[in-house]
């Protein structure tokens, strides 16, 4: 796995912050004076989800015992509590918006080089239009499925799918 996370990956829109799971990693991501902020979404006191706390400010708290976590990874209060442990920190990770997606880096954050962002489409570019939402289908899952690089190549004798499917919606381009 460790090559796997030597890379940038997309987290979610950059409007669509929240919880989410990369590389079987528990991420929460929230912004701090406008910066993009991405932790481990597990406490370091009892390993609860920070996601299922509450921005302070700049901070994030955990709704478990209270612990504060400020942008950096580090907890900077506990309710009754004078003296905070050096080790009450949780894992940050380098974060990046660029073509309207967040992108995370999940590997040693010394090598994390935003310039290694491929180019993307993104809801800001204005020679596509891009939607979002979620299509269900009832199908039966097949072991080899082609995807959008190889179906005009590879797959130019195919019938199209309301030949194949007559019961399915047509997917059409929107208009500009």
């Amino acid at each position: 796995m460790g090559r796997a996370k030597t890379a940038w990956y997309v987290a979610c829109r950059v409007h669509d912050l929240n919880a989410l799971t990369i590389l079987n990693e528990p991420l929460v991501l929230w912004r701090s004076d406008g910066q993009l902020i991405a932790l481990q979404d597990r406490c370091a006191h009892r390993a609860a989800p920070l996601s299922l706390g509450r921005c302070e400010g700049d901070s994030l708290r955990c709704m478990y015992h209270g612990y504060l976590f400020d942008s950096l990874d580090k907890a900077i209060s506990i309710p009754r509590q004078a003296i905070i442990p050096p080790n009450a920190r949780v894992r940050a990770f380098p974060v990046g918006e660029r073509h309207s997606w967040v992108w995370i880096w999940m590997g040693d954050p010394a090598r994390a080089d935003e310039a290694l962002i491929p180019p993307a489409v993104g809801l800001d570019d204005p020679h596509w239009i891009l939607g979002s939402g979620q299509m269900d289908y009832d199908a039966e899952a097949v072991s080899s499925t082609p995807t959008f690089s190889t179906s005009a190549t590879c797959h130019s004798s195919t019938p199209p799918v309301s030949a194949r499917a007559p019961n399915l919606p047509m997917i059409c381009p929107l208009g500009r």
